[in-house]
């Protein structure tokens, strides 16, 4: 694979994570901490706050889930035809993307896509995957 490909691989893995931080940081810390949230002592006020931003953070729940399970679904596939990987790492592998569908691409990304070494020798390919 060459490092282009790695690199487009890598933005679409650690997109969800960005993507969640970024809308945490952008839109709800400074909605919650602006001077209207803090002071209403409305509850039905500070529900129509709270509700708006929401709404502003849900919009890219789509975009963001469609990403995860195109992610999820090309690890699974690349880990059920690994020829590099042994039983045991790929049962690993299939239980962690499982259970943990955020944060395990970008490991599963570092660990069996980003450190895998091409070597060209006399007619022949060697690749070195980091395995378990």
């Amino acid at each position: 694979m060459s490092i282009n490909s790695k690199l487009v691989l890598a933005f679409f893995t650690f997109l969800p994570l960005l993507f969640v931080f970024v809308l945490t940081f952008v839109i709800i810390v400074p909605e919650m901490s602006s001077s209207k949230a803090i002071d209403s002592s409305n509850a039905k006020e500070q529900f129509v706050k709270v509700r708006s931003i929401m709404e502003k953070h849900m919009a890219g729940v789509p975009f963001i889930s469609f990403n995860l399970v195109f992610i999820y679904f090309f690890y699974m596939l690349n880990v059920f035809l690994s020829k590099n990987l042994r039983i045991s790492g790929k049962i690993f592998w299939m239980f962690f993307l499982t259970l943990a569908p955020v944060l395990s691409p970008p490991f599963y990304w570092y660990f069996q896509i980003w450190r895998e070494k091409e070597k060209a020798g006399a007619g022949f390919t060697i690749k070195w995957y980091y395995q378990i």
